[in-house]
């Protein structure tokens, strides 16, 4: 069997010290720091099974540095990451983690109208939900803009606090964790 060697090494943030977690061509996971560690290690043994990780300076780990340091040094100026990513789970992970790519930065939307992009109802906003907590590689994938439909802040992997940060940083206006601002809609297409 082959063994699938994951580069890794620290980026220090704003939030924290963020680990991340690369292959030879693509980010494949960032961990944050309070996030729980069996997590990681799961995710690992699923979808790389013979893996060694390794402490390195690849060059994907050097851009998607470069590319953080980019976002987390400009408040509330659009960014747009362009690292490659590989993103491994369910079908319908990946469909979750696709639609969650396409909200613009600074813009937010409810569970359920992820739900909704995902072809399932509101009333699917739970598993929508559960797409978004296996998110491997958050903030490039930006499940921080996904909230409540009463506008609170809820379910991040990295913690309330960093998620309110992390919307604070796009422009949103939070206040005792919720959010004050109008909800993302898609424009609609004329056919």
């Amino acid at each position: 069997m082959e063994n699938n060697v994951i580069h890794f090494c620290m980026f220090s943030s704003p939030i924290g010290d963020l680990k991340l977690f690369a292959h030879e061509h693509a980010l494949i996971y960032i961990q944050f720091p309070e996030a729980l560690p069996f997590r990681l290690e799961l995710y690992l043994k699923r979808f790389y099974r013979d893996f060694s990780v390794v402490p390195s300076d690849s060059p994907i780990l050097k851009q998607t540095r470069i590319e953080l340091l980019d976002y987390f040094d400009h408040p509330g100026k659009p960014f747009y990451f362009s690292v490659p990513t590989e993103l491994r789970g369910t079908p319908y992970q990946r469909k979750v983690w696709q639609q969650i790519a396409t909200i613009p930065y600074g813009k937010v939307i409810t569970y359920g109208t992820l739900a909704s992009w995902c072809g399932g109802g509101k009333s699917s906003s739970r598993s929508a939900g559960a797409g978004c907590g296996a998110n491997p590689i958050s903030i490039v994938v930006p499940c921080h803009r996904i909230l409540g439909t009463n506008r609170k802040l809820v379910g991040f992997g990295g913690g309330l606090a960093v998620k309110e940060w992390l919307l604070c940083h796009e422009g949103n206006d939070i206040q005792g964790h919720r959010y004050l601002g109008e909800f993302y809609t898609r424009p609609s297409t004329a056919n």
